[in-house]
């Protein structure tokens, strides 16, 4: 017999070799075959091959979500948009459903995730299937990371392993042809893109797939996914976290400790596990140390000397785009900076349609809150975060030049603002040459709108000043300082104005500039009388006016004594009087536009004085003097303040049909002007006599409008005029 037929005779296993009368060989590699196999040369007969019984296959109903936390506390919102998953549809079995859980690093997807399959998984009678997409990249890297989970899945369903299809098509239709039957819940944790999820949909009308993604994933959206965004934890929960794991007794009895942790803690479930684990494991350290400690930075946060919530924050900063990475760092530099693709361009030196791919970038990977406006600032915990990687991968040499060009962009926009505001006012910055760079943003806008972007940009405004003053540039710190007084001014912020003018002044002390200081306590003492701590706003004043004596500059003597003026209104009204007076004839004598503008300015409060005094005839003089010279300057702001107060006199002189038309017009250049505190004011006088004429429609509409106003600056003074204006309800009771 040849050869082959002497390997049949002998049953010669898969592979064997027999030498030929040709020296024939057979090779086999075995590549993307499974099973028994017979090579041979030639066939002749029957091959008969033996195999052992293969038992049946117990495939059981895969129920895989992890269980889920016992700490588990509130989510109350998203679990109510998701508790109706698996249930039927109004008019039939609803189709596959996709919700994707988004929120920032650590703040609790995954928990969320497993206590909502715990809630509804039973209603799947094709069970549950969990792929954790973190592990997966660890293991086998990320491009292989689908497939391998998709190879995983289909073992969950019974297929065995020696008959998965080798191409990736095959596989996903062989998925869904698995979960075609029955409806069946897919958990996805730590998705990263969108061909994660759509992988692995299942096919059955009914089921469900619940994503958790640091990342929004919002091309998801077009599959019909709904996002729900999973906030930080409120204090009330936080607190329930710490007292789960480390018990009230450990916590203390000092709720200001513990307010002030969970504060730090930024209301991310990660940082509060850790920081009670570290209560529970370190008997010794109390509760104010740790709080120290956490105050230091984020290395407080960390167990065996790992510290979780950093390393969550770091694997989201390092998937990052350099651009994106790059705004991270320099904003957690600024702290309290919030920012938009402006801001952003200022940062990085680019154009702003370039600067916007950044900033998207973070908004994608959930490490920003968003604000209104288009503008958004990191989160508490995760701007600590950029803070440490702006300190440790940003060189002096890198981060000087963008963090100055940040002060310039916003010093430019504040003195812009500033002038749209106020008008011609006496200032003491000469930036000409850093305004000729910059095409003004409100030039072709009502004062308003610069007035609006003061108030909206002031968490920001402040965050570059002491920014500013950190850095010792006191040049940018006081001409800042100087702008951004016209916020203060028109949207009375008291404590804000003495910080900033307080920052002004030491600036101004460190440049050796007399009359800048001199300026900045001045300022002060506005703030100061508003929240009547009357013996700081003199001593400023006093202060103010020596330095004012030694620098020679009679306009800046001449606002002193103004302002020396409106304290002295408050505890001595005739030398008040006298103030005014000397602070006319200081302005007259300087003369030119800013000794014009300041002789009205205090020819207006020497009325205002005159009015409080119950001089109300005799205040109408001066008042009409300075509406007078202050119209023919031009001045808008100022003009309308003079009509208030004019309407006030004229109310007061019972001359109500003439008060009613004169406020009528201040309330209506104010409110064009954005000086909604002055707004207020005569909005509260409007009412009060528009109320007397019977007329409560204007009363109510205008105390109304106080109350709005008087909220956005949390003045106490609103819930006194929220109280008239319920009783404006029922004219009965007034």
């Amino acid at each position: 017999m040849d050869g082959a037929e002497e390997a049949n005779s002998r049953g010669v296993s898969a592979g064997g070799q027999v030498p030929g009368p040709s020296s024939v060989s057979n090779e086999f590699s075995g590549s993307g075959v499974a099973g028994a196999v017979v090579q041979v040369g030639h066939q002749v007969g029957d091959v008969i091959v033996s195999l052992p019984p293969v038992p049946p296959r117990v495939v059981r109903v895969p129920r895989q979500v992890p269980a889920a936390d016992r700490l588990f506390v509130n989510r109350v919102r998203e679990l109510g948009r998701l508790d109706d998953l698996g249930l039927p549809a109004e008019g039939g079995v609803p189709p596959v459903r996709i919700s994707v859980l988004s929120g920032l690093p650590g703040v609790g997807k995954t928990a969320l995730a497993r206590r909502i399959a715990e809630r509804v998984g039973a209603r799947f009678p094709g069970g549950e299937l969990f792929v954790d997409f973190t592990a997966l990249r660890s293991e086998v890297g990320g491009e292989a990371a689908v497939a391998e989970a998709l190879a995983g899945c289909l073992r969950d369903l019974g297929v065995d392993g020696s008959h998965l299809p080798a191409g990736a098509a095959e596989r996903v239709n062989l998925f869904r042809t698995c979960t075609a039957e029955r409806p069946i819940l897919v958990v996805l944790d730590d998705v990263t893109e969108p061909r994660q999820v759509r992988t692995l949909l299942p096919k059955a009308p009914g089921s469900a797939v619940v994503a958790t993604s640091a990342h929004r994933v919002g091309e998801l959206q077009l599959d019909g996914a709904e996002l729900v965004m999973i906030d930080p934890l409120d204090e009330v929960s936080a607190r329930e976290v710490l007292v789960a794991v480390c018990g009230v007794d450990r916590l203390g009895e000092d709720p200001t400790l513990v307010s002030e942790l969970v504060e730090l803690c930024a209301g991310l479930p990660i940082a509060l596990r850790v920081a009670a684990a570290r209560l529970v494991i370190e008997p010794t350290l109390s509760v104010a140390e740790f709080v120290a400690e956490l105050r230091d930075g984020l290395d407080a946060l960390s167990l065996d000397g790992r510290s979780g919530v950093s390393m969550v924050f770091t694997a989201a900063y390092q998937a990052l785009p350099d651009d994106a990475a790059r705004v991270y760092r320099l904003v957690g530099l600024v702290s309290g900076l919030e920012f938009d693709a402006e801001v952003a361009a200022a940062l990085l030196g680019v154009p702003v349609s370039r600067a916007r791919a950044a900033v998207a970038a973070l908004r994608a990977a959930n490490l920003v809150e968003e604000l209104p406006q288009s503008r958004c600032r990191l989160f508490g915990l995760v701007g600590r975060h950029a803070a440490e990687r702006g300190r440790a991968d940003e060189s002096s040499q890198t981060a000087e030049p963008a963090l100055r060009a940040l002060a310039d962009f916003y010093l430019v926009r504040a003195v812009f603002a500033d002038r749209a505001v106020m008008g011609s006012r006496f200032r003491l910055a000469d930036l000409g040459w850093l305004l000729a760079e910059t095409v003004d943003p409100f030039a072709s806008s009502e004062a308003a709108a610069a007035q609006g972007w003061l108030s909206r940009e002031r968490a920001s405004l402040m965050a570059v000043l002491r920014l500013c003053a950190d850095r010792g540039w006191s040049e940018r710190v006081w001409q800042l300082a100087e702008a951004l007084t016209a916020l203060y001014l028109n949207d009375r912020r008291p404590l804000d104005m003495v910080d900033v003018c307080g920052l002004g002044a030491l600036a101004a002390q460190h440049l050796g500039r007399v009359d800048v200081e001199a300026r900045m306590r001045t300022m002060a003492s506005r703030g100061l009388l508003d929240l009547h701590q009357l013996d700081r706003a003199r001593d400023e004043l006093d202060l103010a006016l020596t330095l004012a004596e030694r620098c020679g500059n009679p306009v800046l003597l001449a606002s002193v004594w103004e302002f020396r003026g409106r304290y002295l209104d408050k505890v001595d009204p005739q030398q008040a009087v006298a103030a005014y007076q000397r602070s006319i004839e200081a302005n007259q004598w300087a003369g030119g536009p800013d000794g014009r503008r300041g002789a009205a300015l205090a020819t207006y409060f020497l009325g205002c004085s005159l009015d409080a005094a119950g001089q109300h005839e005799q205040a109408l003089t001066p008042l009409q003097r300075a509406l007078d010279e202050l119209r023919e300057i031009g001045d808008v702001r100022m003009s309308a303040r003079v009509l208030a107060s004019l309407g006030a006199s004229y109310a007061r002189l019972g001359r109500d049909a003439q008060a009613v038309e004169t406020l009528a017009e201040a309330v209506r250049v104010l409110a064009a002007r954005g000086a909604s505190h002055y707004e207020a004011q005569a909005l509260e006088t409007l009412a009060a006599v528009a109320q007397r004429l019977g007329d409560w429609e204007t009363a109510r509409r205008s105390l109304t409008r106080a109350v709005q106003i008087l909220d956005g600056t949390r003045d106490p003074r609103a819930d006194e005029l929220r109280a008239r204006l319920a009783l404006q309800s029922d004219p009965g009771n007034s």
